[in-house]
């Protein structure tokens, strides 16, 4: 590869990948992983890439294309660093220059967020016309990748959906922009949409700075649920922000986006509102951030806002007092927690003996509430797994044997036999509770070396019949192999095959010549 191409405005990583692709005439996603990044196991990601240092390496000097300005300006970072540690930041940081296996999705809670990724690239046809005639190819925007941003703020129209999914069968491939008859365009609510475009915009546009502190974040929240007046004393008013929320946002566009609102005291809104105990999405601080202000505020301001507050809270020194024991509580509260236990204790009318030794005998308590704890067994039911794992190891027995004709099928692996399956993730805890399951993956997946086998003996066949001549540059290059790539297994089978182990196997498979 000569080098990548110049990056345009607003571009993905993965976007540039994919054009690279194109213009050195690449179509083999493993040996594209190995032109650029020196690396075949990497998994094309939309968001978050890794190994921006590789990409880095391949410009020159003077274009002062370094990682934190593709970090900034060509992912989707921007979008999360506001609203993590600092500690967290700075190692997303680390994990995007060189490796990360996944870990920035989990740090940045990215993987059990409410706000789901997109499952699909988007694009904006008005925007596709334009990159043709200023640059003379499309390519795919930031902008657009924007979980809940589904219509242009360019153009004011919605987005359309690529119809190639990206999932676990094609995780290495880079797909270039294009269009087909087969795209979806998305019908979302258009006010909303485009507030939440807007707004994602000035995120994307900000530049590299420290992020406030969840101490910050909670300070800030607490301030302004004062100013809006939806506070009832020292509590929240959490009617009065519900009814905020829905003046600005329709309920469709909330369900659509998984966050809806609901009493339950474990709903988004109660917890971003509270103190921060973890990070929360950009659409859920743009949501609550909105709603509650009475005016617009650009997101640049609020962060300023934001550290306007301390970063920790202040350390309070206790003095411990002393304190008369009460042995008449004491007592009356051994026998009946060696009656019905802690829990069941307070919900039989002794609630306020156990506040009352809560604020005055807390060591004490917490000493022989933790002696008499009784051991709480919980059986979940709710799953049948002797019944899923018997149907799973029929479902993926006849998956089996839907592959019996097909000799090109990609490589039977776990993954691949799960995933046609649904099940995207296999945990070690899942597959305790599928032993069927198990066996049968570890018996009859395939492996890499029988996957190479199988592919070799397929052109050595194909040329067969074909009465090419059998080299084996030929036949590696054809089943898309190379000595470097070769398994030893699967080394020792060509070698087989070159030396003609089996030339007296007769090797047409047409019914019609047999008879």
């Amino acid at each position: 590869m000569l080098g990548l191409p110049i990056l345009y405005p607003n571009e993905l990583i993965y976007s540039l990948v994919a054009r690279a692709k194109v213009h050195s005439g690449i179509t083999s996603p493993k040996r594209l992983l190995d032109e650029i990044y020196a690396d075949r196991n990497l998994i094309a990601t939309v968001d978050l890439p890794s190994h921006l240092a590789e990409i880095s390496r391949q410009y020159s000097v003077a274009l002062n294309i370094t990682v934190p300005l593709l970090i900034y300006r060509h992912t989707l970072f921007p979008l999360y660093a506001p609203f993590i540690e600092e500690k967290r930041r700075l190692a997303g940081i680390r994990w995007m220059e060189n490796q990360s296996k996944g870990r920035i999705h989990l740090s940045f809670g990215v993987a059990a967020s409410l706000v789901k990724q997109p499952n699909q690239l988007r694009y904006c046809p008005k925007c596709f016309d334009e990159q043709i005639a200023q640059y003379g190819e499309r390519y795919w925007k930031r902008n657009w990748q924007v979980p809940g941003a589904t219509w242009c703020s360019v153009h004011q129209i919605p987005l359309y959906e690529f119809s190639i999914p990206l999932n676990y069968e094609h995780r290495h491939e880079f797909y270039a922009a294009s269009r087909s008859v087969k795209d979806r365009q998305l019908h979302d609510l258009k006010r909303e949409s485009l507030r939440c475009s807007i707004m994602a915009k000035q995120l994307l546009e900000t530049e590299p700075q420290e992020s406030p502190t969840v101490h910050q974040w909670t300070c800030y929240y607490r301030d302004l649920i004062v100013s809006s007046g939806c506070n009832r004393g020292s509590n929240l008013n959490y009617g009065e922000v519900c009814d905020r929320i829905y003046s600005l946002w329709h309920k469709d566009w909330l369900f659509y986006n998984h966050l809806a609102l609901s009493e339950k005291e474990s709903c988004w809104v109660k917890s971003i509102l509270r103190k921060h105990r973890k990070s929360f999405s950009f659409i859920q601080h743009m949501i609550i951030q909105s709603s509650l202000s009475d005016e617009y505020v650009p997101f640049s301001e609020v962060l300023t806002q934001v550290k306007q507050y301390p970063e920790k809270s202040k350390a309070v020194c206790q003095v411990p007092l002393s304190q008369k024991i009460n042995r008449k509580k004491r007592s009356k509260w051994l026998t009946v927690l060696k009656k019905f236990g802690c829990a069941h204790a307070k919900s039989r009318g002794y609630l306020a003996l156990y506040m009352w030794l809560y604020r005055h005998d807390y060591i004490w308590l917490m000493r022989v509430n933790k002696r008499y704890q009784r051991p709480m067994t919980y059986i979940n039911n709710r799953v049948n797994w002797n019944k899923r794992d018997r149907l799973f190891v029929r479902k993926l027995s006849k998956l089996l044997d839907s592959f019996e004709e097909d000799h090109y099928s990609p490589r039977r692996s776990s993954t691949f036999l799960l995933s046609r399956l649904g099940l995207r993730t296999w945990s070690h805890r899942i597959s305790g509770k599928l032993p069927l399951t198990r066996q049968f993956l570890d018996r009859y997946s395939e492996s890499v070396e029988q996957y190479q086998i199988r592919r070799l003996t397929n052109q050595y066949i194909s040329f067969y019949l074909q009465n090419t001549e059998i080299q084996r540059w030929r036949l590696l290059r054809s089943a898309g192999l190379s000595e470097e790539r070769l398994t030893l297994l699967a080394q020792c089978f060509l070698s087989m095959l070159m030396e003609g182990v089996w030339e007296t196997i007769d090797l047409n498979t047409s019914l019609k010549t047999q008879l």
